[in-house]
C-alpha cells in the first residue's frame, strides 16, 4: 500500500511538472478576447449622466480571420449616484447608437433601489 502512494504521489508531481513546462498555444487572432474594469458614465430615470468610478464594467472583442471586429460586447453593473433620481418602478430602455463603425444596440436598466445596468452587442454596419 505505501509502494501505491509513492507510485501515485510520483505521478502526480509528474503530471504537475510537465504542465508548468509546456507553453500556452497562441490564440488564433479570431479568438475571443475579454476584458473587464471600472468606471462608466450612468443615466438616471430622468436622463442626467453621471460618473460612477466603482462601476464594474466587462467587454469581449471577437474579430474575424482578417483582424476586423466580428462583434463588441459590453455590459456593466453601477449604482446611480448622490444627485440622481431612481425611478419609482423599474424600467427598462433601449439603446442604439453607431461608435467606431460599429452599430450598437442593448438596454440600460434601473431599479428603485438604485441599482444600474447596460449591456450592448455591436456589430459591423
Amino acid at each position: 500500500m505505501q509502494n501505491l502512494a509513492i507510485i501515485m504521489g510520483g505521478f502526480a508531481l509528474a503530471a504537475i511538472g510537465a504542465t508548468g513546462v509546456e507553453a500556452k498555444p497562441a490564440k488564433p487572432i479570431n479568438a475571443s478576447t475579454v476584458g473587464h474594469g471600472t468606471g462608466c458614465f450612468i443615466s438616471d430615470a430622468n436622463g442626467l449622466e453621471l460618473f460612477d468610478p466603482s462601476c464594474q464594467t466587462f467587454s469581449t472583442v471577437k474579430l474575424d480571420q482578417d483582424g476586423n471586429v466580428e462583434h463588441y460586447i459590453y455590459h456593466d453593473d453601477a449604482k446611480l449616484q448622490e444627485g440622481q433620481t431612481a425611478p419609482d418602478r423599474a424600467i427598462a430602455t433601449p439603446v442604439s447608437y453607431v461608435v467606431f463603425g460599429l452599430s450598437c444596440v442593448g438596454t440600460m436598466r434601473i431599479t428603485p433601489s438604485g441599482y444600474y445596468s447596460s449591456n450592448q452587442v455591436c456589430t459591423p454596419l
